[in-house]
């Protein structure tokens, strides 16, 4: 009896899978997919131009700006 109970739980787990499984292949076929994010679209040759130009001026301002003072400290001796 206990076997017949035992298998009786898998298969009702096996069934709420199957169950999940028909939904989101449902929801694929009428094109309702659970993809998210940014598509992969395209821009025009004006719109890429613009963002280059926009991308140097911004290096341009970066570049204005002097560096931090790096390495101007003397290195400690190492101490074993």
């Amino acid at each position: 009896m206990d076997d017949i109970t035992t298998t009786l739980a898998n298969l009702r787990t096996y069934k709420v899978q199957l169950e999940d499984a028909i939904r989101a292949l449902e929801n694929l076929a009428r094109g309702r997919s659970a993809k998210t994010g940014r598509g992969t679209g395209q821009r025009t040759l004006a719109a890429r131009q613009r963002m280059a130009e926009a991308q140097r001026k911004r290096w341009a301002e970066y570049r204005k700006k002097p560096s931090p003072a790096v390495g101007k400290s003397k290195p400690q001796p190492k101490t074993k």
